[in-house]
């Protein structure tokens, strides 16, 4: 007998969802969304006009890039020399 309660349960709920999600769009379809009051009235116009910057780089050739890239070399070897790598004897 517990069995049949069971099974006849889940299509209550069954049934009982579907009339749930039914009621909401019976709602929703009469009372469709007014706008809100804080939107912007017709005669109140928003004009947006964009603005692109454009900003033109100049062009490097090819000498000029392996000179910025031998000098970016050296710069991170003297950083490299300057560094102290040496251990710390932890035992003193």
């Amino acid at each position: 007998m517990i069995d049949k309660n069971q099974k006849g349960q889940g299509a209550v709920w069954v049934i009982l969802i579907i009339a749930i999600i039914a009621l909401i769009a019976i709602w929703i379809s009469k009372n469709p969304i007014k706008p809100s009051t804080t939107s912007v009235s017709e005669t109140n116009e928003i004009s947006i006009s964009p603005s692109i910057t454009v900003t033109v780089t100049s062009a490097k050739t090819l000498q000029e890039i392996e000179k910025s890239l031998k000098d970016l070399n050296a710069e991170s070897s003297e950083i490299d020399n300057s560094l102290n790598d040496t251990q710390l004897d932890i035992t003193q």
